[in-house]
């Protein structure tokens, strides 16, 4: 899909604090690399789709825990190659909870940006909307009476 993914990925090495990283499509499935995070894919989908779905899209969505941080970057135009098609992905990092943000974002801009598509690698995009994972993974009790709650104030 692009030339240079190994390479620009090598710019994470550099932010401390970095557990993991995963690239994520919007069904929650993650889509690379191999060491990954998966079961938190599909709550960050399903929590940037509710954003969206209330009209407050979502770019940036930081979840701090006790022993890690979460951060997912979304609308970086990064596609990737799946069983399926060319699918839009979003970054998601597991962190330790005094990773320096700022940085984290910097090197996130600077990856997206320098991305060079392989036009000999381009497929079909299948596009994928992000508020069909409410739909089709169901969501918890306590999640579907907040997302009602959010659109009755939104309207």
């Amino acid at each position: 899909m692009y030339k240079n993914l190994e390479a620009a990925l090598q710019l994470f090495l550099d932010v401390k604090g970095i557990r993991r990283m995963s690239f994520v499509n919007f069904r929650g499935e993650v889509i690379g690399p191999k060491e990954t995070l998966s079961p938190q894919g599909i709550e960050v989908a399903q929590i940037l789709a509710a954003f969206e779905t209330v009209g407050r899209a979502a770019n940036y969505l930081e979840m701090d825990f006790a022993q890690a941080k979460l951060i997912a970057f979304d609308g970086l135009n990064v596609r990737l190659s799946t069983h399926l098609g060319d699918e839009d992905a979003l970054l998601l990092f597991e962190c330790d909870p005094s990773v320096d943000v700022p940085h984290l974002r910097m090197s996130v801009r600077v990856f997206a940006a320098s991305l060079v598509p392989d036009r000999k690698k381009l497929g079909r995009l299948v596009k994928i909307e992000k508020r069909s994972t409410l739909d089709r993974m169901g969501l918890e009790e306590k999640y579907g009476s907040l997302l009602n709650l959010l659109q009755q104030r939104g309207s």
